[in-house]
């Protein structure tokens, strides 16, 4: 019997060590690795069949023609937007760091058009991504909207207004009046960030106006950049408007949004 009551103490004793043993430690994050996999790319030296195979510091770069590409070496605008939400997404050290290696390429005297609009596109993303984290890609995008070409400049505009920046408003809005499809697209979708500011009165009524635009990509655009005020009645006219008189193929774009307009307001 005593033999028996120390084998179950022990016992116990041993259960109740593994169970207040502190969790393994999380293992360290690389972040010169995953910097280089989610914004130089790995290179030809990394043969790959798909994303997955270009995988460095727990982060995936993009697998195109047998070959790991960064959102600095891509030349897909859709690559590159990808690999951009993938560093919003991952840890705050590879995020950091990430903003190490791309703010002097924007100064660089080789910068060309294409990696000046990479950086600024990212610095938006991780912006909106991490609101508390965005002071210095503020200032940087700021910096830019004075840039001599045009297309720089028009993307800190943007990038500047979905973070909700007044100081982009009167640019963006010429910008949704005059650019070109892709601009007003892209101006309809920043002037979404300007919800929940002094501004979104204003903002809201140039979206609204969007919905009219001639093109269909615009419209898309401007539909998307309703989400924040979707819940209200004047919006879902205009949006019932739009499907009705110009865009019967954007019904299933609408409905969806309302519905998930409509679960938002349920929850608590």
């Amino acid at each position: 019997m005593a033999r028996r009551r120390v084998r179950y103490v022990l016992s116990w004793l041993a259960a109740f060590t593994a169970c207040s043993a502190p969790p393994p430690a999380e293992p360290a994050i690389d972040a010169a690795q995953a910097v280089a996999a989610l914004v130089d790319g790995l290179g030809p030296t990394r043969l790959c069949h798909s994303d997955n195979d270009c995988v460095a510091g727990g982060q995936r770069g993009a697998c195109s023609m047998g070959t790991c590409f960064g959102l600095l070496t891509t030349d897909s605008r859709a690559v590159r937007r990808a690999l951009v939400d993938r560093l919003a997404r991952s840890p705050q050290v590879v995020r950091e760091a990430a903003l190490r290696r791309i703010r002097p390429v924007y100064n660089a005297p080789t910068a060309g058009i294409a990696t000046r609009v990479a950086v600024l596109e990212t610095m938006g993303a991780l912006g909106r991504a991490h609101p508390t984290e965005a002071d210095s890609e503020r200032l940087t995008l700021r910096l830019a909207l004075s840039d001599g070409d045009a297309q720089v400049a028009a993307t800190a505009r943007v990038e500047l207004a979905s973070l909700g920046d007044a100081s982009a408003l009167p640019g963006v809005t010429e910008d949704l009046a005059q650019g070109t499809e892709l601009l007003r697209a892209e101006a309809a979708r920043g002037l979404q960030g300007y919800a929940g500011t002094p501004q979104a009165a204003e903002a809201k009524a140039l979206i609204l106006g969007a919905l009219a635009d001639r093109s269909p990509v615009v419209q898309l655009a401007a539909l998307r950049a309703c989400q924040p005020w979707a819940g209200e009645a004047a919006v879902r006219a205009a949006l019932e408007t739009l499907v009705r008189e110009r865009a019967p193929h954007l019904r299933y774009e609408v409905d969806n949004l309302l519905a998930t307009a409509k679960i938002a307001a349920k929850e608590p």
